[in-house]
C-alpha cells in the first residue's frame, strides 16, 4: 500500500518489526474481525413459509464462508473453505492476518503483473497459449483428477477447486495475476534476493549501493475480498512447492 508516508529502515529485520507491529494494531481495530459474522443457510427450497428464518450456518462448519478468519487452527495451517462456486479451497489460515505481503527488490509505482510489464506489446496469445498448456498438463496429474471430480467423505461429495492459472504463475509462466502472500517472512525474501534464471537460483543482495528493497502491504477486508475485490486463493495444492499466497487479478 502506497500512503505516501513510506518508511526507510537500515535493514528487513527492522521493517518486519515495524510492519507487523502495524498489522497488529490495525487488526485490533478492525470490528469486523472481533466476532464471527451470521451467515444463514441457502434455502433448498423457494418454498418457504412467511416468518420462517433460515438456520445459521455454524462457524466450525465446512460451509462457513469466513473460516479462513474465524477458526481454532494453528496460525501456519491450511484452512479448508467453502466458494461460492461449491467446492472447497485450502487456504492460508488468515485468523492473525489483517495483511497480505508483496517483497520486490526495488519500488515499482504500480506493481505490474508479468504479463504486462512490457509497454509497447499489445498481444498475448503466445503467453496464454503456454499458461493454458501448463494448466492441462497439471491438470493431467492423477491427484489433481481425483480432487476434481472429488473425495466423498461421511456420504458428501468435496470437490476441490483448484487455482491452476494463478499457479502457473509458480512455473515462470507469465500471467495477468500479482502474487501476494500470507507470509510476511516470504515477502522479506523476495524483497531481498536476487534471482537468476539462467541457475534458478536465488542470491541475497548485498551491495550496499542497491536501492532499498520493498515491503507492499494490502489490507484486508472480509466484505469485500474475494467478492467485489478480485482476490483469489493459490493456497495448498498437490505439488511439491506449497505456497502461501494470494493473486489479484488485474484486468
Amino acid at each position: 500500500m502506497v500512503t505516501g508516508n513510506e518508511y526507510i529502515f537500515p535493514n528487513i529485520d527492522d521493517a518486519l518489526e515495524y510492519v507487523l507491529e502495524n498489522e497488529q494494531e490495525a487488526l485490533t481495530l478492525d470490528r469486523k474481525r472481533q466476532v464471527a459474522p451470521c451467515v444463514p443457510e441457502q434455502p433448498t427450497s423457494s418454498f418457504l413459509k412467511p416468518g420462517m428464518v433460515p438456520k445459521l450456518i455454524p462457524v466450525d462448519s465446512l460451509d462457513y464462508p469466513y473460516s479462513g478468519y474465524f477458526n481454532n487452527a494453528p496460525s501456519e495451517s491450511f484452512v479448508m473453505s467453502r466458494l461460492a462456486s461449491g467446492r472447497y479451497s485450502l487456504k492460508p489460515n488468515l485468523r492473525e492476518r489483517k495483511y497480505l505481503f508483496r517483497g520486490e527488490t526495488e519500488f515499482h509505482s504500480p506493481c505490474i503483473p508479468s504479463l504486462f510489464r512490457k509497454n509497447k506489446q499489445k498481444q498475448y496469445i503466445e503467453e496464454l497459449a503456454i499458461g493454458q498448456e501448463m494448466e492441462l498438463l497439471m491438470l493431467s496429474h492423477p491427484l489433481v483428477q481425483l480432487l476434481d471430480l472429488g473425495v466423498e467423505l461421511n456420504g458428501q461429495l468435496f470437490r476441490f477447486e483448484m487455482n491452476l492459472f494463478g499457479l502457473t504463475q509458480h512455473y515462470y509462466n507469465k500471467t495477468c495475476f500479482l502474487d501476494m502472500t500470507s507470509s510476511p517472512q516470504v515477502a522479506a525474501f523476495f524483497a531481498t534476493t536476487d534471482y537468476d534464471w539462467k541457475t534458478d537460483t536465488y542470491s541475497p543482495i548485498l551491495d550496499e549501493e542497491h536501492v532499498a528493497g520493498i515491503l507492499y502491504y494490502y489490507s484486508l477486508d472480509i466484505d469485500t475480498d474475494f467478492k467485489e475485490v478480485p482476490l483469489t486463493t493459490i493456497g495448498l495444492q498437490v505439488f511439491h512447492v506449497v505456497v502461501n499466497s494470494m493473486v489479484f487479478f488485474i484486468s
